[in-house]
């Protein structure tokens, strides 16, 4: 495809709302996910989600028209992104389970920095440039914060739980300079609704092997998690986002993500009644700030256009 066929639309103000709507829908994820832990354990939580996500794809892409049939070369490309997919899912459920909402909200937000980290590595033509690294700086500090705040209360839990999400947020950054590499060509629902299906049996397994002896507690609560992960999030967010990318400017669009680290949090104290403290605060603007750089000022040729939004 020609660059000139490529749309590239001025952001409306409808489209500006929806984007903001997916950005802030996002917010919830981890806070769905810490709910969903009081009852489910994490590789059964990311089972059922994304058994619910490729529901949701797909009757979407059969009315969009896109196909979904696998030649063999996707096929081999997918099971080994299904690998760093499932890791990363699995890191992020067990490091929210294990700290507060907020701290993985936060956290995971970071992504954008470790993404230019290793597109700067893989990706030829993608190197770091002055709006990268500040992005990256200002970001970081606020990871920094979060871990300091951690240290001083002296909450091992929490400790133990922002490290492995801090640890899925670098594999996060990973997965999207590997998909970046390894996808060229692939239609990005159809990479969805695929990784969805492949990595389901993954995480049954991990579950029948590991969580085997897990006590459920299925209530109101959990289901309604549950069905925000994988309807919400793993479906109706990467429609809406993927729809909004496919037609207006994307670094724009993703600027909007410097919301999804402040709803999260907000959504921490009001569903969860998380201690939102200052140091807390002053971590998620230092991570939306980082955010909206890498995004505005830290754009190359070679930049990934997207979101974790699965």
């Amino acid at each position: 495809m020609k660059d000139s066929s490529i749309l590239n639309d001025r952001l409306t103000l409808g489209a500006g709302l929806l984007a903001f709507l997916s950005a802030t829908l996002w917010g919830g994820n981890t806070v769905s996910i810490k709910i969903a832990s009081s009852g489910m354990p994490p590789a059964a939580i990311a089972a059922v989600r994304f058994f619910l996500g490729a529901l949701a794809v797909w009757p979407y892409a059969r009315f969009a028209g896109i196909s979904l049939k696998l030649v063999k070369e996707e096929l081999l490309f997918l099971l080994g992104l299904v690998a760093l997919f499932v890791v990363q899912i699995l890191t992020m459920n067990i490091g929210t389970s294990l700290t507060l909402a907020a701290h993985a909200t936060v956290l995971i937000s970071s992504y954008p920095f470790a993404t230019a980290l290793f597109a700067h590595l893989l990706i030829r033509g993608d190197h770091l440039n002055g709006g990268k690294i500040l992005g990256m700086a200002v970001s970081f500090s606020g990871v920094a914060l979060i871990f300091g705040e951690a240290f001083i209360v002296g909450s091992a839990g929490s400790i133990a739980g922002d490290l492995i999400v801090f640890s899925s947020c670098i594999l996060l950054g990973l997965r999207q300079v590997v998909t970046k590499r390894m996808t060229q060509g692939l239609h990005p629902v159809k990479l969805v609704f695929w990784q969805s299906v492949f990595s389901v049996p993954a995480f049954l397994a991990v579950t029948f092997i590991f969580e085997g002896s897990y006590e459920y507690r299925i209530n109101p609560a959990v289901v309604a998690a549950i069905l925000y992960q994988g309807v919400v999030v793993a479906g109706f967010c990467f429609i809406l986002l993927t729809s909004l990318l496919r037609r207006y400017n994307a670094s724009v669009i993703t600027s909007f993500s410097f919301f999804t680290p402040l709803f999260g949090v907000i959504l921490s104290g009001v569903l969860l009644g998380e201690v939102l403290s200052p140091w807390l605060i002053l971590s998620v603007a230092l991570i939306a700030a980082g955010i909206v750089v890498v995004s505005r000022f830290g754009e190359t040729k070679a930049e990934i256009k997207g979101s974790p939004g699965i």
